[in-house]
């Protein structure tokens, strides 16, 4: 339709179809909202009954209990919501995996652009809306107990998640769970998008309906997989350089809260239940990140969307690139179940899994020889990628910052001379916050952090060869960049290496202020 030469974005037909796709998923739409509203909600509500039942001088433990156990009910409620992005994927999309909707769908006047923006906004704004009014009220209920709480002397001993308060502390309860309540929620918007985008993507890339949940949930696993094993297989390869160099955590965290949905929702829940306040820049990092991803898988999904056929309708996989994807991806995993026993076992029931996918997704045996071939191509693209990941870690370790970019250098090292030496609880060292912990700014203790540096990443495995009984130490290096970054190494330390650091005993600070 044309409006004074220019093309409407947002066409009557697109409204219908998108209003039509509305109304089929209300049924869907009520069970999610319900299972919301026994979420968050609910768990706000258990804090402001335990605060409250504080300032009431009420000692009964048993109601606290109960409220921990809703809680943990709560958490299983806002999972099966979650889970419901699927459910609203299959309403949208139902033409591509039932072929009594294929013709009604084609007697609308839209284009493929069209009726996948309709198809894919409806269900998106329908899952979000099912979230979006418990989520604004738990906001209002945090509201109010700011108003009734926040500003009074606790009488008793109250904790809430990380934050502990005693007798005669001024509450704050409410104040600190907003930004976790505005984290979360936000967050939580961005992570349904992304597990929504990925069921739409595995659905325009099958055709029957009995398969698309199975396969959405081995995609998203195998998805997981990779991201986790890549990273760990290439540790365990270098393990001289993942046990003595960069560390392990800190690689998987590069891929899997930003790629995958539940590495995302994983992240998430991790960073405002336990890291809250010392991880909210890199939460305003991973928030557009995440974001641009999706839309990255949004784009991807409408190009595959674009080249599929009414007629596939039917067919257990559209696209055969699709199915060998998922063949590599299962054969990597398989590849290197555990390196330190290495079985052929898991390879062999792969194969036997792929033989069994390639016999029913043609009925027959025409495509075998295809999927052997694509079998032994997925074997080599896993030998290469790991190959890859190891030169990347590799070139990681040998990287030192050069000087002149650095600020200052944090180290989890309290000196060992007796007039000048700090104490230093290894439990409390976090490498995203660096506050109260040992640091060194000057030049010349720089320089021979770096050298300590280079030498122990040089050593690789010849760090090895040092007796048992020689004093050593695991040091870990934070250089905060003069940018605002950081880069962080692990290594243990022996002998003559250990003795360079005696020289940067006076030049040690403590930093006291805000965080690094």
């Amino acid at each position: 339709m044309m409006d004074n030469g220019i093309k409407r974005l947002v066409t009557p037909a697109m409204l219908h179809n998108a209003k039509n796709n509305i109304k089929g998923d209300i049924r869907l739409m009520i069970v999610g909202l319900v299972l919301n509203m026994l979420g968050m909600p609910v768990i706000m509500l258990g804090i402001m009954t335990d605060v409250g039942r504080e300032f009431s001088n009420v000692r009964n433990y048993s109601y606290t209990d109960f409220w921990e156990f809703m809680s943990g009910l709560s958490a299983l409620f806002m999972l099966a919501a979650f889970f419901c992005g699927i459910g609203f994927a299959l309403g949208s999309f139902r033409y591509l995996y039932k072929k009594q909707y294929v013709d009604t769908m084609l007697s609308f006047p839209l284009g493929r652009k069209g009726r996948f923006l309709s198809d894919y906004f409806s269900g998106l704004a329908v899952y979000i809306a099912q979230f979006l009014p418990a989520f604004i009220i738990t906001l209002i209920m945090d509201i109010a107990g700011h108003i009734i709480y926040d500003g009074r002397r606790f009488t008793n001993n109250c904790y809430v998640f990380d934050m502990q308060y005693n007798v005669g502390d001024e509450c704050t309860v409410f104040s600190s769970l907003l930004p976790r309540i505005l984290m979360f929620g936000f967050g939580l918007i961005v992570v349904m998008a992304m597990a929504y985008t990925t069921a739409v993507f595995v659905i325009s890339c099958t055709g029957k309906s009995n398969d698309n949940v199975f396969t959405v949930i081995l995609f998203n696993g195998l998805l997981v997989g990779m991201l986790i094993k890549f990273p760990m297989i290439a540790c365990d390869i270098l393990d001289d350089i993942c046990s003595n160099g960069i560390l392990e955590d800190r690689v998987i965290n590069f891929t899997i809260p930003y790629f995958s949905p539940a590495g995302a929702l994983f992240y998430l829940f991790y960073t405002v239940l336990e890291h809250a306040e010392k991880r909210v820049g890199s939460f305003l990092l991973w928030l557009p990140i995440t974001a641009a991803v999706t839309a990255g898988y949004a784009f991807l999904t409408y190009l595959v969307y674009r080249r599929r056929k009414a007629e596939q309708t039917g067919k257990p996989v559209v696209f055969d690139l699709f199915f060998h994807a998922l063949m590599c991806m299962a054969v990597s995993l398989a590849l290197f179940i555990d390196l330190d026993e290495f079985t052929v076992i898991p390879i062999i029931f792969v194969a036997v899994a792929c033989f069994v996918a390639s016999v029913g997704r043609s009925r027959g045996f025409s495509n075998l020889g295809k999927d052997a071939v694509a079998f032994l191509v997925s074997v080599v693209f896993t030998a290469v990628m790991y190959m890859l990941s190891c030169g990347v870690l590799e070139a990681a370790d040998a990287y030192v910052p050069p000087a002149a970019a650095i600020d200052r250098i944090y180290m989890d090292y309290g000196g060992m001379n007796d007039s000048n030496h700090y104490y230093v609880n290894t439990d409390l060292f976090d490498v995203d916050d660096c506050t109260y912990l040992p640091y060194v700014s000057d030049r010349e203790s720089i320089d021979i952090v770096r050298k300590l540096h280079r030498n122990s990443a040089a050593k690789g495995e010849f760090r090895r060869a040092y007796d048992d009984d020689s004093p050593y130490r695991t040091l870990t290096i934070v250089y905060k960049l003069k940018t605002g970054g950081k880069v962080i190494r692990e290594y243990t330390v022996y002998g003559d290496e250990l003795e360079m650091l005696y020289s940067i005993d006076y030049a040690l600070k403590r930093d006291t202020g805000p965080r690094a």
